[in-house]
């Protein structure tokens, strides 16, 4: 049976549950614009055992957040960082070739078969030795330069492979310590939502540098496992990745798995996202190909260039090759042919004499011969189809990133509709909370009353 007393107990109850309501409402209206902030609602039940006089419980305080939505985010950051990576690093590569300017490989090697046309008409012309000197420079200082481009591009990417793994530290650092810190504040019977929101923002940046899963445990904490299934995180303890050097075609670096005992397993081969994956596949796949696409042009035109020339003779008589070096990086014209334009050998050994043009014709004629890709391309159509591979990885990985980033929009979208503040309906709640509010106190007022009116009659 119902008591004044009862009344007051569940007024009360009514009044703190309330209050609770409305600090909540309030804490998720002021933090609208949070980014990582999941909304919060206040669980209540009716009091205890049922009784009528047990008023309302407050349970606690949960947020709105689906784990499910989150993985799958998760998982398209690692897709998106590795088309971020790949896209940036490409198009800065492309950069290189500078195909609509005249110091294009395209250009140089035109203006170097044309130069050994004007040479076949005049072959004793001093201007057109000088002309023919002058492309050759040209066109071998931009394979030169080329070829240490692509170097330095390289050298970058180990920069960028080395910082992204310090950035994979620092966030896992502070992931293992926002750990300790929900568990602690958990177990003393407090709440750490707020935690949880700051450690999911840190999930979410590192799930653009590496590919991970996140599991999150019964006590509150998270591991976090690479894609190869060791930890990167366990509970407050952090297993470092770090950088050895490798063997590889140009050199490179080795990302290796620092695990508990001082273990270690090279992990590069299994990292499948993020700007990790990205940086790794641009620097030992693209780059080397690459380099090999432009050092078989170089070294074919060496090749079939000194075959033609060794075989001539200059105005002074004498014979050499034309070409020094066997890659783009070390192609040089040689240095009696740059001191004396004189002996470069237009003559040909059916001449039989300084004066000739038969070698000069013959090399000429290499512009139209199916030289390159085992016999299926000239030397024009090989730049050119090197400069599409260029472009279509690029064009590749830029729509890859593209498609990618309307998915994770489509995801956040999800998660904003599941997770973020509505104002309109905190605004619903926060009145729905006062009028409950107002009306707990008015029941203690009407209980007062009732006791001073049982008083009265006593």
């Amino acid at each position: 049976m119902s008591t004044i007393n009862g009344i007051f107990n569940s007024a009360r109850s009514a009044l703190a549950a309330q209050q609770q309501g409305l600090a909540v409402t309030g804490h998720n209206i002021a933090n609208v614009n949070t980014p990582g902030y999941s909304r919060q609602r206040v669980v209540l039940s009716s009091g205890a055992h049922g009784l009528a006089n047990a008023g309302v419980a407050t349970l606690g305080v949960e947020q709105a957040r689906d784990r499910f939505l989150e993985q799958r985010l998760y998982a398209e950051n690692h897709q998106f960082g590795h088309y971020e990576a790949r896209a940036d690093s490409l198009r800065s590569t492309e950069s290189l070739f500078d195909t609509a300017s005249e110091s294009g490989i395209s250009q140089l090697l035109s203006r170097f078969w044309n130069a050994w046309e004007d040479l076949s008409n005049n072959p004793s012309g001093a201007v057109e030795r000088i002309a023919l000197s002058g492309a050759a420079e040209h066109l071998t200082g931009r394979f030169n330069g080329l070829a240490d481009d692509l170097a330095a591009t390289r050298q970058t990417l180990e920069d960028r492979i080395a910082d992204t793994v310090g950035a994979i530290h620092r966030l896992a650092d502070q992931i293992a310590a926002i750990n300790g810190e929900i568990v602690t504040a958990e177990a003393a019977g407090g709440e750490a939502n707020g935690l949880r929101d700051q450690r999911s923002v840190q999930l979410t940046e590192l799930s653009e540098l590496i590919d991970f899963h996140a599991q999150e445990n019964a006590n509150g904490d998270v591991t976090v496992r690479l894609g190869t299934g060791s930890e990167l995180v366990h509970h407050t303890s952090v297993y470092r990745l770090g950088i050895q050097p490798a063997a590889l075609p140009g050199g490179g670096n080795r990302i290796v798995w620092n695990g508990p005992g001082g273990s270690l397993a090279d992990v590069t081969d299994d990292i499948s996202g993020g700007h990790l994956k990205g940086w790794l596949e641009v620097r030992d796949t693209d780059i080397p190909d690459i380099v090999a696409r432009l050092d078989d042009l170089a070294g074919s035109l060496i090749t079939e260039v000194n075959a033609i020339h060794s075989t001539g003779f200059g105005l002074d008589g004498t014979s050499r090759p034309f070409f020094t070096g066997t890659s783009a990086a070390d192609i040089g014209v040689h240095t009696d042919i740059l001191v004396d334009a004189g002996r470069i050998a237009a003559a040909g050994p059916s001449d039989g004499l300084p004066g000739g043009n038969t070698g000069a014709l013959a090399i000429a004629g290499l512009r139209y011969q199916p030289v390159m890709l085992a016999g299926q391309s000239t030397f024009g159509e090989a730049a050119a189809e090197m400069l599409t591979a260029v472009g279509s990885r690029v064009q590749a990985a830029v729509d890859g990133r593209d498609t990618q980033a309307d998915v994770r929009r489509q995801l956040e979208s999800f998660r904003e509709s599941v997770s973020g503040v509505s104002l309109d309906e905190e605004m619903v709640q926060l009145i729905q909370f006062q009028r409950a509010y107002e009306a707990a106190a008015k029941m203690i007022v009407t209980a007062d009353e009732m006791l001073q009116t049982l008083i009265q009659m006593i």
